[in-house]
């Protein structure tokens, strides 16, 4: 689904239209369409300063064509569909977050995000693990546990590393090998209650008590701080380790003549083309998603963010993956806030610290909706059992049923009796606890999830642009699935159609003149004649590799295949057979030819993704006549205009 983008005039039209007569645009079958919805669909897909009468024809046919669909797909009972409902509400859930959480917290929370990230901070600990649901005698043995540890590490018993290490000391394994140090990292990088102990201890402090979060209990000892380093964007070259050699000492050799090369001259990003072991990057001179500290294991980012210049390159060295060479190709200090602020937003989403945003909304919804509460919910207490905990309670009732009343919000009341309905739905096995702590505990879930879902189903009555876009997500739903049926389902599952279609329509897909050809790439013209020489002899692919490359694994790379003849230049003119060598760029070329292939039309399953996409043109035109003879559609075009601006 698109991201909804609203430009200044779409904002404009569509709330003077709520506030004022909203004029029909277009009707479609039964359904109008009125000018603000138009104009904000319109709007959100049209970015130029000017809007003539001809955009605004052009775009009504794609308009046109995409409510006939929709109408279809309602037409067919697709929007009663009780998948499609699930996935609308699926939809739903995710577009109500930014309504139902405080701004102004939210706002808190991006200020102290961006100053946390202007600094990188090191910490090292000790955890003592304990699950976030634990019981609260487990969580009592664990809190135990981490305070003892925690009085050995202030008394100085040991140092911190060999605590962490040592017997009954830390339980994240990672500390028998950094004995706890968990290196340097910024905002976003660790749990948030994690993060704020560090962020608020002074270098050499540790933790006045153990910290909680969702792993267990942390004693943590903040290390070091530094400016941050801001992110790279870098390139290089692997020789990927041999892993029935640890050693490899041919890595090490490989590694050496490339950075030789380099020396010598040789441009970086073609020797990461030929001879990098990194696949996925290799093929793009080397060139690395952008990082900063913590993204990249740590030997490599430190050889990184040692290069002082833009261009620079480092001398060989080895990680756990293999033998590197890295290039610095541009740096980026940290950005202003405004620069980060979506970046900030989006993982705050995502992180424990939006809860402190919930917390805060639901207190100002209390005030909002006049909340009340009588604490009479505790009377539950009396009227519940042990059996609650295996999941087997049966709601006796209240004594006054429907008369005592609990809470009340927005004109709501809640009595005693929805509340042990509520208890009685969401029990289920559990460890025991003390009866008034589980009353205490559901009775807040129960409080906090009806108001939130009062507050959900009054967003488009309080947020007409809220209802604009579900009704968007409804139709762009029933879009897809109906034309999932009618064209690109269909084009793929109809292989008598595809088949008959590909028959008249063949000579679009064409192959160029080709040639099915062994293309071995050398770095000299000496080492072109060797090749050549051991090709007209017969020998093996793998015989002349072995041979050729015996004393460096650079002279020589092979390809085999179906090449078009423009793809590369040195095919232009070769006939089959073992051609001479040709120079081409800073290499020599050997090819031996095994097949001449003139043009020709290319089979179905050889070109088959663009044969079914021709298909799929052809089945939409097919349809949209069909839908056009079925529904009327009529257009208003002075409303219509009213939307030019010069």
């Amino acid at each position: 689904m698109r991201k909804r983008v609203l430009g200044l005039l779409s904002v404009m039209i569509g709330l003077s239209a709520f506030g004022q007569k909203d004029p029909v645009v277009m009707a479609v079958g039964d359904e109008q369409v009125t000018i603000s919805e138009f104009s904000q669909i319109f709007f959100k897909n049209y970015k130029k300063s000017t809007v003539s009468k001809e955009d605004l024809d052009e775009y009504l046919v794609l308009f046109e064509r995409f409510k006939l669909k929709v109408l279809e797909a309602k037409s067919r009972g697709m929007d009663e569909d009780p998948k499609f409902k699930k996935e609308l509400e699926g939809y739903r859930k995710q577009l109500v977050r930014p309504y139902m959480a405080d701004k102004e917290m939210n706002q808190q929370l991006v200020d102290e995000a961006y100053e946390r990230m202007k600094t990188e901070v090191r910490a090292s600990h000790i955890m003592v693990r304990c699950d976030e649901n634990a019981a609260p005698e487990d969580t009592l043995v664990a809190y135990n546990k981490a305070m003892n540890i925690w009085a050995r590490v202030i008394e100085n018993e040991q140092s911190f590393e060999e605590i962490a290490k040592g017997k009954g000391g830390s339980e994240d394994p990672s500390a028998q090998s950094n004995g706890g140090d968990l290196g340097f990292f910024t905002a976003f990088d660790m749990v948030y209650p994690f993060e704020s102990a560090v962020y608020e201890m002074e270098v050499g402090e540790v933790t006045d008590k153990p910290v909680r979060t969702r792993y267990g209990y942390h004693i943590i000892k903040k290390t070091d701080e530094r400016p941050a380093r801001g992110e790279i964007r870098a390139a290089h070259i692997l020789i990927a380790n041999d892993p029935n050699n640890t050693e490899n000492p041919e890595g090490e050799s490989k590694i050496n003549e490339i950075y030789k090369l380099l020396q010598d001259g040789g441009e970086f990003s073609e020797l990461a083309k030929k001879y990098s072991d990194d696949k996925k990057f290799g093929m793009k001179g080397g060139e690395l998603p952008r990082f900063g500290t913590g993204k990249m294991i740590p030997e490599f980012e430190e050889v990184a963010f040692s290069l002082k210049n833009d261009g620079d390159y480092s001398k060989p060295f080895k990680t756990s993956f293999g033998w590197h060479i890295v290039k610095r190709l541009e740096y980026f200090p940290i950005p202003s806030k405004e620069e980060a602020l979506s970046s900030i937003e989006t993982k705050i989403k995502r992180d424990t610290r939006s809860n402190k945003s919930k917390v805060s909304f639901l207190a100002k919804l209390k005030k909002q909706y006049n909340f009340t509460e009588t604490g009479k919910h505790l009377q539950a207490v009396d009227l519940l059992d042990t059996n609650i905990f295996e999941g087997k309670w049966e709601n006796p009732g209240s004594t006054d049923p429907g008369q005592i009343q609990i809470f009340s919000f927005a004109d709501k009341k809640y009595t005693l009796d929805d509340f042990l309905s509520y208890l009685e739905s969401k029990q289920r096995r559990q460890r025991p606890v003390e009866l008034n702590a589980y009353v205490e505990d559901k009775y807040k879930f129960y409080v906090d999830g009806e108001i939130t879902a009062y507050e959900e189903s009054q967003l488009e009555t309080k947020y007409p642009e809220f209802a604009a876009l579900m009704k968007e997500y409804e139709e762009g739903i029933l879009l897809f699935e109906i034309t999932e049926q009618e064209v690109w389902g269909k084009a793929q599952k109809d292989s008598a159609g595809l088949a008959q279609f590909y028959e008249a329509h063949k000579n679009e897909f064409m192959w160029k003149d080709r040639v099915e050809a062994e293309i071995y790439r050398c770095d000299n013209a000496k080492t072109a004649k060797l090749v050549r020489k051991l090709v007209k002899k017969n020998k093996t692919p793998k015989e002349i590799m072995d041979k050729v490359n015996a004393d460096s694994k650079l002279k020589v790379s092979r390809e085999s295949g179906k090449f078009e003849r423009d793809s590369r230049e040195f095919l232009a003119e070769v006939k089959k057979g073992v051609s001479k060598p040709i120079k081409s760029g800073e290499n020599y070329y050997v090819v031996s030819v095994l097949r001449e292939m003139p043009a020709g039309p290319k089979l179905l399953n050889e070109a088959r993704g663009p044969i079914i996409a021709k298909y799929q043109e052809q089945l939409e035109e097919e349809w949209i006549k069909e839908l056009k003879s079925k529904y009327t559609v009529k257009v208003n075009k002075d409303v219509l205009y009213t939307l030019i601006k010069e």
